[in-house]
């Protein structure tokens, strides 16, 4: 019987021993796995959605906010596929995948910050710019209006072309602001070079016959729109990065997907594992139970055995010599010796 119990208690101690190594796989790699593969989907998701309200920014102040979220974002990306790497023995094609598709992040990023950042300096320069053509219009305005009150019949038709000339450059630079295209732009610089030929051409016509200052606004207007610091060609410009922008942007989000096609996978295998863990220990607890069951029946047949061989054996050995004895004494044999050192009821 202690040979049963020992091996009852060896069955306990190996189902105890198996249960025991699941949960340790369950508690150290699988789950902690499962729920950094989610936070690095989450990261993963922020870091776009940073880099979009960056891409959106309408001032500096704003661009900077977003750069530094982006950042913050990017290092919590970049620890957290460090843990996954830490937890994830047996996975090493997969977490080789995640970590080359979140290293994409930090690098795009600093790429799109560069170009927002270059794009809105432009929209800014571009703004001041514009502000100043619209105070050189209005000073030229002012001046030629008041010339027109004295001017002489002949030369009135030429103030008035430089002041419908300063004016179409000053609308041609506001329509070069909201142009959304290369071509469109090209357009309005066409208008423009016409309207600052006719303004310039009359300028000389009149010569002395208008202020030095007025003269020399006319130039000023003219020159904003001319060479390679002009507002179209920072409008080119800016045209260009807002391109170059939207092709980072779907970069990412082409990154974020790959990520989270790798993570989905991950998050597959680990789960797989997790499943397989817990049928490994349905499957020994099963099995320790089976055994447990055998055990208690070989004990239970043992026991019966023992009855049988010790107990029931031995009674009815007893019982078939005293039956032997009372068949001889009946036949007269007096020389009958029963004897018995048992002491119970068929001893006495």
């Amino acid at each position: 019987m202690a040979a049963f119990t020992l091996l009852s208690a060896g069955i306990g101690f190996w189902g105890n021993v198996k249960t025991n190594a699941v949960q340790e796989q369950l508690s150290g790699t699988l789950l902690p796995n499962l729920d950094n593969s989610l936070k690095l989907s989450v990261l993963g998701s922020a870091v776009v959605n940073a880099v979009t309200d960056l891409e959106q920014a309408q001032s500096l102040d704003e661009a900077k906010d977003a750069v530094a979220r982006a950042g913050t974002l990017n290092t919590a990306l970049q620890a957290q596929i460090g843990k996954i790497q830490r937890t994830s023995a047996g996975q090493d094609e997969i977490v080789e995948n995640l970590k080359k598709e979140a290293a994409a992040y930090p690098v795009l990023t600093h790429k799109l910050e560069a170009l927002v950042m270059d794009r809105l300096q432009k929209a800014q320069r571009i703004q001041e710019a514009f502000d100043k053509a619209r105070a050189l219009r209005k000073k030229l305005n002012d001046e030629l209006e008041s010339q027109l009150e004295t001017a002489k019949d002949y030369d009135i038709e030429s103030l008035l072309r430089i002041l419908m000339s300063a004016n179409v450059m000053t609308v041609t630079y506001a329509e070069a602001m909201a142009s959304d295209s290369l071509k469109e732009l090209a357009k309005i610089e066409d208008t423009f070079s016409a309207a600052a030929s006719e303004a310039k051409s009359n300028v000389a016509i009149m010569g002395s016959g208008i202020p030095a200052t007025a003269r020399q606004h006319a130039r000023d207007l003219i020159a904003l729109g001319k060479g390679k610091d002009s507002i179209f060609a920072a409008r080119k410009a800016q045209l260009i990065k807002d391109a170059m922008v939207e092709d980072k942007i779907a970069e990412l989000e082409d990154a974020s997907k790959r990520l989270d096609n790798q993570v989905t996978q991950f998050g597959t295998v680990t789960q797989g594992a997790a499943e397989e863990a817990g049928r490994r220990a349905s499957r020994a607890s099963a099995l320790g139970r089976i055994l447990l069951a055998l055990v208690a029946l070989a004990s239970i047949a043992a026991s019966a055995a023992i009855v049988w061989f010790y107990v029931i054996g031995n009674v009815s050995r007893r019982l078939t010599r005293m039956s032997e004895a009372m068949r001889r004494l009946a036949k007269g044999d007096m020389s009958v010796n029963v004897s018995s050192d048992a002491n119970d009821e068929i001893g006495e």
